[in-house]
């Protein structure tokens, strides 16, 4: 139907009609943009059985936690959020338009990145003078802001958030190399450097 749309709008005369259907599939894409880019997070919280007290789960309960049914997982509580649910602007179209085919492109090339890796050199993922320069690095980041993410070897450099969020992320990768049950889920953190006069935390 989308496609018809576009034909009738380069074939047929400008119409009321036409622009009322042209506005409703563009609402349409960025409502579907909204839950393309939304988030689930989920919190789990233990606490023993034995330990726990009507004033902390009252507390859990305010902080929106529901206890697990299944006696299996006594003292268990989790909670859901949905994040990340702003209304999209009509001008990042041309940016959406096209971002699924580049997001494909990255993925059926993720094989093809240069053996050159380890060079010494650093390149900044998904700019054009990259993709010009030989060695560099054919990795792409499906996600972030632009120059968020530097792949180099082995390891992904993520720029530093900076401020309260910056100290926090990194308080926490850092708390998890010494959590065996993250060592699956959590990547370890390398190190922490400044490149091009900004920070980046490695991992």
């Amino acid at each position: 139907q989308l496609d018809a749309l576009l034909c009738r709008v380069h074939t047929q005369p400008w119409s009321e009609d036409l622009q009322r259907n042209l506005v409703q599939w563009c609402c349409r894409f960025l409502i579907g943009r909204c839950a393309h880019d939304c988030s689930i997070m989920v919190n789990i919280a233990f606490c023993k059985p034995s330990s726990m007290t009507d004033e902390s789960a009252m507390l859990l309960s305010a902080l929106r936690y529901r206890q697990f049914s299944k006696a299996s997982r006594a003292g268990a509580w989790y909670r859901l959020t949905v994040v990340d649910v702003d209304r999209k602007s009509s001008q990042k179209i041309p940016e959406y338009a096209t971002q699924l085919d580049k997001y494909a492109q990255a993925y059926y090339h993720r094989f093809s990145a240069s053996s050159a890796w380890d060079s010494g050199e650093v390149f900044p993922a998904a700019t054009s003078a990259d993709e010009a320069k030989p060695g560099a690095c054919r990795d792409e980041a499906l996600g972030g802001h632009p120059g968020a993410i530097i792949f180099r070897g082995d390891l992904v450099w993520k720029r530093d958030q900076g401020g309260p969020r910056g100290v926090k992320e990194f308080a926490f990768l850092r708390w998890a190399l010494d959590d065996r049950d993250c060592a699956r889920l959590v990547p370890s953190l390398a190190g922490y450097c400044t490149m091009a006069g900004e920070r980046y935390i490695g991992m």
